[in-house]
């Protein structure tokens, strides 16, 4: 049977400017793992949630003087439709719920998010090379993230909620994927580059163009009717800063570093997987990012 494993990243949403003072960054830029079976279809459902501790300045955030809390959750419902021989299909439409606790108060606001419509082409497939020893796989992808998250949500205080909160961004923006994979019998890497080019919304708010990344290793191991595919590595999002209405949001801008230590588990036609990524750097001064997870089941068909 031919095998893959292909990364595919989708950079969610963030949306417009907002009431309170300071937020943290929001579930954009997450990582979605490594996919089996580039020529097979699925549909499943993935859970991801993060959490970010936000001070008034550089100093108030190492002397641990927390202004805010937010956390991100997202569940996503998510296919693949293998089209061609070399050509997928994939559809993302996710459901997010944002909360923040400032001042002693908590918004809370969810909803549907922006739905994303991405295809990528397989460049280069060498899992089924006999001769070779090493097998090497390229993968190149776009798409677009619609605006179809509700916008103009109100926090605590009655007045609008901060951009990161809402569950959309209020924009279309343009989405772009280089996946490679290299492998020798069970082992392996990977490697991937995703970028997110943004568009201004009707509020005239522009969330900065994005860059995220990851590099990977993994073992795959067939035990009779179950496989398991152990992975590490790191990941990175980087982000240019918003603007508003031409002018840039101090502070919007910046690098994000995680590890990654996650196991995906197959069965006959069902895959689940749990990664954990511990933050290891961040270049935004006011923002703590914290320990991220994602949790995913797949129907493979």
């Amino acid at each position: 049977m031919r095998t893959l494993f292909i990364a595919v990243a989708f950079l969610v949403s963030i949306p417009e400017m907002a009431a309170c003072d300071v937020c943290g960054c929001s579930a954009a830029g997450n990582y979605f793992g490594i996919l089996p079976g580039f020529h097979r279809n699925f549909v499943g459902l993935r859970w991801a949630s993060e959490t970010s501790h936000t001070a008034l300045s550089p100093d108030a955030l190492k002397h641990g003087q927390i202004h805010s809390v937010e956390q991100f959750n997202t569940l996503d419902l998510w296919a693949r439709l293998y089209v061609a021989p070399r050509w997928q299909l994939l559809l993302t439409a996710p459901y997010r719920e944002s909360r923040q606790t400032e001042g002693g108060r908590t918004t809370r606001v969810r909803g549907l998010g922006d739905v994303s419509v991405y295809s990528s082409y397989l460049l280069l497939d060498g899992a089924d090379s006999s001769r070779s020893v090493w097998n090497h796989t390229l993968n190149i992808g776009g798409g677009v993230k619609l605006p179809t998250g509700r916008q103009g949500q109100i926090a605590a205080d009655g007045a609008l909620a901060h951009p990161n909160l809402q569950t959309g961004t209020g924009s279309t923006d343009f989405l772009a994927t280089l996946a490679y994979i290299v492998r020798r019998n069970g082992w392996g890497g990977a490697a991937d580059l995703q970028a997110r080019l943004t568009t201004a919304n009707a509020r005239h708010y522009r969330f900065g163009n994005r860059l995220s990344g990851s590099v990977k290793f993994f073992y795959w191991s067939g035990t009779g009717a179950i496989s398991l595919l152990p992975h590490t590595g790191i990941f990175f999002d980087a982000a240019a800063a918003d603007t508003d209405r031409g002018n840039l949001i101090e502070g919007s801008a910046g690098i994000t570093g995680y590890g990654i230590a996650g196991l995906d588990v197959y069965t006959g036609r069902f895959a689940a997987g749990l990664s954990f990524q511990p933050p290891l750097w961040q270049s935004r001064g006011t923002v703590q990012p914290r320990s991220r997870w994602t949790i995913s089941v797949n129907y493979i068909f």
